[in-house]
């Protein structure tokens, strides 16, 4: 009886502990989409200049969020969690796709903490999990039927957000324990898909 009791407890706290994960993880996906909407989330910018391919140039200005937590820090799996239950509870494919670039320039913003830190190790893997990010963010804009002026200049956003994540990789270059392998196959796969998406943006007249 006395095992069924504690069993029950267990279960009992278990179910009150994700019920509140997922409350909070509602009432953070509101407030940082409008906050995100509004750029108040925004403060790191950086400007940067990149060449079209018909030979002219563009300058650009991307920000970064402010992050409050490390990957290094042992509670980050929850906040693993909470970026993956954002995604699930936004409503349509926009939604998602706006929110998992707010999750990837997130990422980013912790990699170039971590790379001022000298934790260069972490900062390239993070720096490859806010690239996955982007690319999801991106591929969900193709389930629309229908692009939209929005989802056109959403689709900028997210083009320029892997031009800058190059920028950010660049003077990483320098630090004299990285991993170079990973880190010049990171800049290709990066540069790549850039590529890609500056031949469909210049394609289409976004």
């Amino acid at each position: 009886m006395n095992l069924k009791r504690g069993v029950f407890g267990v279960l009992c706290v278990v179910v009150g502990v994700l019920i509140l994960a997922v409350s909070i993880a509602k009432a953070t996906l509101d407030i940082n989409a409008k906050d995100d909407n509004a750029d108040r989330l925004r403060s790191n910018q950086f400007n940067f200049v990149v060449k079209n391919n018909n030979g002219t140039t563009e300058s650009i200005s991307y920000s970064l969020p402010t992050v409050s937590m490390l990957p290094s820090n042992p509670l980050y799996g929850f906040k693993r969690v909470r970026d993956y239950l954002w995604i699930q509870f936004a409503k349509g494919f926009v939604s998602k796709s706006k929110i998992g670039l707010l999750i990837a320039d997130k990422k980013m913003a912790e990699a170039r903490m971590l790379a001022e830190n000298n934790q260069m190790k972490m900062a390239i893997e993070t720096i490859k999990d806010a690239f996955d990010q982007l690319k999801s963010a991106y591929e969900t804009l193709n389930y629309e039927a229908v692009e939209t002026d929005e989802i056109r200049q959403l689709k900028i956003k997210e083009y320029e957000a892997g031009l800058a994540y190059v920028e950010i990789l660049k003077p990483m270059g320098e630090a004299f324990d990285l991993d170079t392998e990973k880190y010049s196959q990171l800049v290709n796969d990066l540069n790549k898909w850039n590529e890609e998406r500056k031949t469909e943006k210049e394609t289409f007249g976004y």
